[in-house]
């Protein structure tokens, strides 16, 4: 549910409870399945913050203001008490697809081949595309687009798709436009027909002038390639997120259940996902991931600081030079191997185990709570239930 948190605003002063109650009352015209999701991604922010010693206030300005979680509720799941509203049927079938056969985004439309393809190349014909800096793709919530991104000399792109009007699978439309500097692709179903929808792929190729990325999109999965970005923006809901051989000054990643994936990565990182889990493989830069249950896997760390929390899935990190690192869980175990002997550090677990292998200078300061080292790079890991272990 990060898309649903609005950080840095202002909110009025109000308790947590009232907060709470207000959304609930929001949310009684919405299905069932939508309350109990909201409710718990806002539920699990709150435990997170309270055992880290931060303020119901603090927590309530990151959330930021009721009528901008409201109209970010509405924009994700359409109203809620207007059945008759377009929106709530986009955002009902946006639902109903992870739940019903005849509507499956993922694992079914995976399994069928495309049957459809249209190569588009220099889409724009050189008016504007190489004057252009950015590149914002967007799928509408019947079109389940897998989209993959390399880098090349023109923008050019690829849409394949599966067409069988027996099962409801139709030609995805592609609305192109060059607007003050942007090249924006938006990818859509056309049909009247609610229960028709696109199962297709999308394969961008961007010049070296486009240096800012954006997607955003219901039931997709993204793959980044061999591309040097200055910032990238993925907003996603419940689809996978891979990027390999990038070169990004900042990466934004926002998602629901999607897995993300980094593999030769060179840059800042922030993300946040409710469930998905991160395998991050030699990355280079800070890095600052949240997750409600999603499990935390680094392979090999370089240059950055970093953060990582999560409320019960496990983290597992392997860091090198001198980082300045925090790793939080609720319930989440900690595995934390330090490739480097310039660091202090502390470990802190109320009720779990600590193990500390081939670490100098440890020092035990009551039940669960260990100092180690006297370098000069931080090393703070901190759960409150899970295990704990340094080597």
């Amino acid at each position: 549910m990060a898309g649903i948190c609005k950080e840095n605003r202002e909110v009025n002063r109000m308790t947590k409870k009232e907060y709470l109650e207000e959304l609930e009352d929001f949310l009684e015209g919405y299905p069932q399945d939508v309350r109990n999701d909201v409710l718990e991604a806002f539920e699990d922010h709150f435990a997170m913050g309270e055992a880290e010693g931060v303020s119901d206030q603090e927590l309530l300005e990151n959330l930021g203001s009721l009528d901008e979680v409201k109209s970010n509720i509405i924009e994700q799941y359409g109203k809620g008490n207007d059945k008759s509203n377009d929106n709530f049927i986009s955002g009902m079938f946006a639902k109903l697809s992870r739940h019903m056969n005849f509507n499956d985004f993922s694992n079914d439309f995976r399994d069928k081949s495309y049957n459809k393809s249209e190569t588009y190349y220099d889409v724009f014909d050189g008016q504007g595309d190489s004057e252009a800096r950015r590149c914002q793709i967007q799928c509408d919530h019947r079109a389940s687009v897998d989209v993959e991104i390399t880098g090349g000399d023109r923008f050019d792109y690829k849409l394949s798709w599966k067409e069988d009007k027996l099962s409801h699978y139709v030609k995805p439309e592609v609305r192109k436009t060059i607007d003050d500097g942007t090249i924006k692709l938006y990818v859509y179903c056309d049909s009247e027909n609610v229960f028709e929808r696109c199962y297709a792929k999308l394969e961008v190729t961007l010049p070296a002038n486009i240096t800012a990325l954006s997607v955003n999109a219901l039931s997709s999965n993204l793959a980044v390639n061999e591309i040097n970005l200055d910032s990238a923006d993925i907003t996603v809901t419940s689809g996978d997120v891979d990027f390999e051989s990038v070169n990004c000054t900042l990466l934004t990643i926002n998602s629901v259940s999607g897995d993300v994936t980094l593999e030769s990565f060179t840059g800042d990182m922030n993300a946040h996902t409710t469930s998905g889990d991160f395998d991050i493989q030699k990355h280079q830069g800070k890095i600052d991931i949240h997750t409600t249950s999603g499990d935390i896997k680094i392979s090999e760390h370089y240059q950055g600081d970093v953060v990582l929390e999560s409320t019960s899935g496990d983290v597992k990190a392997v860091l090198n030079d001198e980082p300045y690192a925090i790793i939080n869980t609720i319930s989440g175990d900690i595995d934390c191997v330090l490739n480097n002997s310039n660091v202090s550090g502390e470990i802190s677990t109320l009720s779990g185990d600590v193990m500390i292998d081939n670490v100098d200078n440890i020092a035990k300061h009551g039940k669960g709570k260990y100092y180690f080292g006297n370098g000069n790079s931080p090393v703070r890991l901190k759960t409150v239930s899970g295990d704990i272990k340094v080597s």
